[in-house]
């Protein structure tokens, strides 16, 4: 997982333990692998296991403001949740235009984004977040 998970407050690797439960950071995408370290072992993932994996909710837009943008371009805020807090791993396209997300408001909840000029009404907003998109 990019970034640290909180330490484990207890840990008990004798032959019966078949679960470990730990924090872990913010994030988003799909397959973000997993490694457990285990005396002083790295990437222990037990005998006989894949390898471990978590993926994060997809992204969910529950309101797109304002509702109308001129034809000299503007900006877009989506509002919703599981958006990341990186604009590098966020795209979006509204009908075949790229539409660039400002860095610094960018966040789970939040994301405002550049319409360019000239793009008209009707067209479709997709959003895509580490792999995972939403329309």
């Amino acid at each position: 997982i990019s970034g640290s998970l909180a330490e484990v407050a207890w840990l008990d690797f004798s032959d019966t333990v078949s679960k470990v439960s730990c924090y872990l950071p913010e994030g988003t995408g799909l397959e973000n692998e997993v490694s457990l370290f285990v005396g002083g072992i790295e990437n222990y993932k037990g005998s006989g296991v894949d390898e471990i994996t978590v993926d994060y909710k997809a992204p969910t837009i529950e309101s797109i403001s304002p509702a109308y943008i001129s034809t000299i371009g503007g900006f877009v805020t989506l509002s919703g949740d599981n958006f990341g807090n990186l604009a590098s791993r966020l795209s979006a396209t509204y009908g075949s235009a790229s539409l660039a997300a400002v860095s610094d408001l960018v966040n789970h909840t939040e994301a405002v984004l550049e319409v360019p000029a000239g793009e008209g009404l009707t067209k479709s907003l997709w959003l895509d977040v580490d792999g995972q998109s939403v329309r």
